[in-house]
């Protein structure tokens, strides 16, 4: 068992929405042709002019502005934290930390977080929220493991240090704490499909047009889903563990919309580490999920095949601890 750290304290004054609640009359906005996404945002994850990614409040990743001016919108389901818990003798649950299951039926066999929870006498409660001030979001999770779990995230933006402030990094830092006397095993997982070379624009020459309010606009197509020679890269250097996302280059000059994604922890003796490093996000999501569900842990396999054309590459690092 590990020593349990103080809960973070988060600020009274922060926005808040209880996890996957929608909205009834959402704003939308005046022009046609202005951006639009819809209500499910959350806090911009991302240094100053590095880009940024998004993670709403029903807990999707679905933003990503990784091309200078460019913008996507749109959640990618293996891109997710999930939680396994298991208290001493009792039974095991496990839970992707999403509200909203994929609509296409992929990873069809991950479970889904619920929005409603057990409250005192088994009365339904809401089973998390969302909170956000800028530079910093959190989940919090409760009424449905017996442990209750924060996730605090945020980049790297303070005054007076602008390197450091426009680095394109964000950290998600958990805080789980046991309120019962019973020991409890807790694992978490973060998968990340390998987007590498699919956020710049397959237009060479796009038209610019003039929209409605009198901005320039072109036709942007991303390369989203094309990760021809993608590979993940498993990395350990002393208690520092972790992924590296790249893909296969035939020179040393890295082009436009290339660069890598990185997934790094740091361990301890009191943390068992375990990580997958390829398999099938477009899939039922077995491979990972089967082995994470039963125990909360992954089978240690390290593959750096690169995909095929057609084929989606992602990888799995999961932390499992007892308090």
């Amino acid at each position: 068992m590990i020593y349990q750290q103080p809960r973070p304290k988060i600020p009274e004054c922060s926005w808040q929405r209880p996890l996957g609640l929608g909205w009834d009359n959402p704003y939308t906005v005046r022009y046609p042709s202005n951006l639009d996404d819809g209500p499910w945002h959350g806090m911009p994850l991302g240094g100053f002019g590095a880009g940024c990614i998004g993670r709403s409040p029903r807990g999707d990743f679905n933003l990503w502005h990784l091309d200078g001016g460019e913008h996507i919108f749109k959640s990618l389901p293996a891109c997710q934290f999930s939680v396994f818990e298991q208290p001493e003798h009792s039974l095991a649950q496990a839970y992707a930390l999403c509200t909203q299951p994929p609509e296409d039926g992929k990873l069809g066999s991950w479970q889904w977080y619920p929005t409603q929870g057990k409250g005192e006498e088994n009365t339904s409660e809401v089973s998390g929220h969302y909170h956000a001030l800028y530079p910093r979001s959190w989940f919090t999770y409760q009424n449905v493991f017996q442990t209750e779990l924060t996730c605090e995230q945020f980049s790297p933006i303070w005054a007076g240090c602008y390197q450091e402030s426009s680095y394109p990094v964000a950290v998600f830092e958990w805080t789980a704490h046991n309120p019962t006397d019973t020991p409890i095993t807790i694992s978490i997982m973060l998968t990340w499909q390998n987007m590498v070379g699919w956020f710049t624009n397959a237009i060479k020459n796009p038209e610019v047009r003039v929209r409605d309010d009198g901005s320039p606009v072109y036709e942007y197509q991303p390369r989203w889903g094309d990760s021809t020679g993608n590979l993940n890269q498993w990395i350990v250097d002393n208690y520092r563990v972790g992924f590296v996302l790249d893909r296969v280059r035939l020179g040393d000059e890295i082009k436009e919309g290339e660069g890598q994604f990185c997934l790094a922890t740091v361990t301890n003796p009191s943390m068992e580490v375990f990580y997958h490093g390829r398999w099938n996000p477009v899939g039922d999501g077995a491979e990972v999920w089967d082995t994470f569900a039963t125990d909360g842990s992954l089978v240690d396999d390290q593959d750096e095949t690169p995909a095929a054309p057609g084929e989606q590459i992602a990888c799995a690092i999961a932390i499992r601890f007892t308090l």
